[in-house]
């Protein structure tokens, strides 16, 4: 058996494949460890499917630059961390993005760099948004996120980033699907975009 794991830029997650599963195995189950006592189940690899012996698992909670600790106490029930995020975009295509992601009403997962220490990032429930340009005559928004901290949801909740209202957006036909994807993974690691989650 063995692993690999590749860093992708774009959605900033660490892409982890394993071949060589054997001949008998059906699902492969994923974990991390920074001390190799403690391990924690990565999300959507309790029981990752294996295909040809292979499988993979994306891991969007890696922690970057330095190994995670996290503290056990006995204590009455505190707040939640909550603050408010200031985000800027540049044009209207990444302003429309931002405002999909938003409307979806879901949990968002903040990923930091390890160089950021004055902010906390993890899963947060997002509020109110508002926006508005920076001067009279420019595309820049500046945005206020009120941001809640809330637990983060169990490993078996998988995010996807390509739905099948993606397929319907990009494909016409499946005759053209089948072309374009050779494989049911050739699919699935496509990436659409944040319109798609949005029911017109």
């Amino acid at each position: 058996m063995a692993i690999t794991a590749t860093y992708d830029g774009v959605l900033s997650r660490i892409r982890l494949a394993a071949t060589l599963l054997g001949a008998s195995a059906t699902y492969a189950k994923f974990e991390r460890t920074v001390d190799g006592i403690v391990y924690t189940t990565l999300r959507g690899g309790s029981a990752a499917i294996v295909t040809s012996q292979n499988a993979a698992v994306d891991d969007y909670e890696w922690a970057p630059g330095v190994a995670r600790s996290t503290p056990v106490m006995v204590g009455d029930v505190a707040s939640s961390i909550a603050y408010t995020l200031t985000l800027q975009t540049d044009t209207p295509a990444a302003e429309s993005n931002l405002d999909y992601v938003f409307a979806s009403g879901e949990i968002v997962f903040l990923q930091l760099p390890s160089t950021v220490q004055y902010m906390q990032g993890g899963y947060f429930a997002v509020g109110d948004t508002s926006r508005g340009p920076v001067n009279m005559v420019s595309t820049l928004r500046r945005w206020n996120v009120p941001l809640t901290g809330v637990a983060a949801p169990g490993p078996e909740v998988i995010g996807s980033a390509y739905t099948w209202t993606s397929v319907v957006a990009d494909f016409a036909t499946w005759t053209a699907e089948i072309a374009a994807n050779a494989t049911w993974a050739d699919l699935l690691a496509r990436t659409g975009t944040p319109s798609d989650v949005i029911v017109p």
